[in-house]
């Protein structure tokens, strides 16, 4: 009786061991599963997502960038030309003035005085001469004395002459259209002769003096077109190279490049005035027509530069999808052991059969593209010899991983 206990208490003690496990076993299938797969590995079966541009077709243009000064192209510098006294200024810096327009006065006082000198004193040479010429023809005086009254009647005559000039001089008027730059002196100043009364400058038409590096001196060429740009205005002018400075004092050796420019108004204004900083460029090197895409594309490695088009023919490729667990899974130990029954009893259906479904997704392939990069404006770069063409499309953020023949789907940038 004994043995047969014994017996049945080693079978039920198997049986619950055997019960034990399996229910840690179910437990433990029946945990929510969360499908876990390697970025590599979604890549490899659904393609690198990239984003794609087709390429820009445009110019291109490099220019050489310096510093410039406008300047007057028309200057003229008034001078007293006779030593006296300032009468009157009738402008100040600033206006505009015609030319012929009169500016400054000097005192004529004593100028008047030496004209009525001047002029008696040529009275008397001349009445002398014809006295002279009267008693030459009676052959009472000789021809040296007849020829001596004519010179000192002409001495006379030439500084009449000259008194009327200084007289003239008096008066200093505008020999251009244009405005006056500064002013030297105030009525009642002292002139000398010599001194600097008033400058005048013409505004109509100016120029542009651009410092330029010897080593692109050699490039420019008077006559070439090129652009400035004022600090205070966003509009780049043109300018033709009128005159190129032979040589240089500079410690930078920098040469003047001078640009003819013609001036405008704005608003009852000039917009260029000399003394105005300006940007100048001259154009270095361009391209037209050249294929074009952002410098983002372009891959540099080991010396290389290459670019990824993505082939405009597509492939079908099944994708597995994993079972979308429940939005909130029941975790209690029974829910646990249903979903473990559950999970081994379609197991045990399927067998060799997949467990998840599998959907269709288009994906295409990467090619590589060796380029020869040129010129740059922005974030674009130019393509040389056009190894790609204006309808390809081209990856805008390569992968590092990305390899010439991989599978790649194309996404919407910053997806």
């Amino acid at each position: 009786m004994q043995t047969i206990i014994r017996r049945i208490l080693g079978i039920a003690f198997v049986a619950a061991v055997a019960a034990g496990v399996l229910v840690a076993v179910l437990h433990r299938l029946g945990e929510v599963e969360a499908e876990v797969e390697s970025i590599g590995r979604i890549h490899q079966t659904r393609g690198y997502p990239v984003a794609v541009r087709p390429p820009e077709v445009r110019d291109f243009i490099d220019y050489i960038h310096v510093d410039g000064e406008v300047v007057a192209d028309v200057r003229s510098v008034l001078r007293a030309k006779v030593g006296e006294v300032v009468q009157a200024v009738h402008v100040r810096a600033g206006e505009e003035v015609k030319e012929g327009q009169l500016l400054v006065e000097l005192r004529t006082t004593d100028l008047e005085s030496d004209i009525q000198a001047a002029r008696a004193t040529y009275e008397e040479a001349r009445s002398r001469h014809r006295r002279q010429l009267n008693l030459f023809e009676q052959e009472v005086v000789s021809e040296d004395a007849l020829e001596a009254a004519r010179t000192a009647m002409e001495n006379a005559a030439s500084a009449l002459r000259r008194a009327e000039s200084q007289l003239e001089f008096a008066k200093v008027y505008s020999p251009i259209d244009g405005v006056v730059q500064r002013r030297f002196v105030e009525p009642g100043e002292l002139a000398a002769v010599g001194t600097e009364l008033l400058v005048v400058i013409q505004l109509e038409r100016l120029e542009v003096r651009a410092a330029v590096p010897e080593q692109f001196v050699p490039r420019i060429s008077v006559g070439r077109t090129a652009e400035f740009r004022l600090e205070a205005e966003p509009e780049w002018l043109s300018g033709a190279v009128s005159r190129i400075s032979p040589s240089t004092e500079d410690i930078h050796r920098f040469f003047d490049v001078f640009l003819a420019a013609d001036n405008r108004r704005t608003n009852d204004s000039w917009l260029m005035r000399p003394g105005m900083y300006a940007e100048v460029r001259f154009v270095r090197r361009s391209a037209s027509d050249a294929i074009a895409v952002p410098d983002r594309a372009i891959v540099q490695q080991a010396g290389e530069r290459y670019l990824f088009v993505v082939e405009s023919a597509t492939e079908t490729v099944r994708v597995p999808v994993a079972d979308q667990p429940e939005a909130e899974p029941d975790d209690s130990f029974t829910a646990r052991l249903q979903r473990g029954l559950r999970r081994l009893a379609r197991r045990q259906e399927q067998q060799q059969e997949q467990r998840m479904e599998e959907k269709e997704m288009e994906v295409a392939r990467a090619r590589r593209v060796e380029v020869d990069l040129g010129l740059r404006e922005g974030e674009l770069v130019q393509l040389r010899g056009e190894p790609i063409g204006a309808d390809s499309r081209v990856v805008l953020n390569p992968h590092e991983d990305l390899s010439d023949g991989d599978m790649v789907r194309v996404v919407e940038e910053g997806e």
